[in-house]
């Protein structure tokens, strides 16, 4: 979904890519290049959030009968998850959630660790939360920074209707994207290449 949103928003091009030059510049490409880019992390992360690549997460099954304190009750064998869609587009979590912003985690830097992609909260669920957050999350993160960021410091990337994502494919509740949707890819001429 990544490369689809990529695509379909040109326009946040130039500020990545001037962020991975900026960084690999100082910093080579490193685990600390890596760290710093701060747009890269933020994109990833909204993608994440609007994509809606799960409806929910954190599947569980109740082992015995239980009644909420409202009078809600969940029978022995009955499946929960958290409501992953639901939390990405509420307004009072995310203000303005329907728009995708790419940095819209990046501008709250200052408020925090808890905006980084690696960083699970209870609004944020992409990777579990807590004890049973996915541990594999630290990888996973640093190969798609590598991976956004080889792909905005080497290519041009759009759609053929800019603005415009291809409707994904819902297989259960895991979204997954569309696999006849085509993206224009053209390698950057060597001397755009910093």
């Amino acid at each position: 979904m990544t490369l689809f949103y990529l695509a379909a928003y040109p326009q946040y091009m130039d500020h990545l890519r001037d962020e991975v030059d900026r960084v690999v510049r100082e910093h080579g490409w490193t685990k600390a290049a890596l760290d710093e880019m701060h747009k890269v992390d933020s994109f990833l992360r909204e993608v994440m959030r609007a994509s809606g690549m799960t409806t929910g997460t954190m599947s569980r099954k109740a082992v015995k009968d239980y009644t909420f304190s409202d009078g809600t009750f969940v029978p022995a064998g009955t499946y929960l998850m958290a409501p992953t869609s639901a939390i990405y587009t509420d307004d009072t979590v995310y203000p303005n959630a329907v728009e995708f912003n790419p940095w819209r985690f990046s501008d709250m830097r200052n408020q925090g660790e808890h905006v980084k992609l690696v960083n699970t909260n209870l609004n944020f669920l992409s990777f579990g939360h807590g004890y049973h957050a996915c541990p594999g999350r630290f990888f996973a993160v640093s190969e798609m920074k590598i991976i956004l960021a080889h792909i905005v410091a080497t290519y041009d990337v759009k759609m053929e209707q800019e603005g415009v994502i291809p409707t994904p494919i819902m297989i259960g509740h895991v979204c997954v994207p569309s696999r006849k949707a085509e993206i224009l890819v053209r390698k950057k001429l060597p001397s755009q290449m910093a």
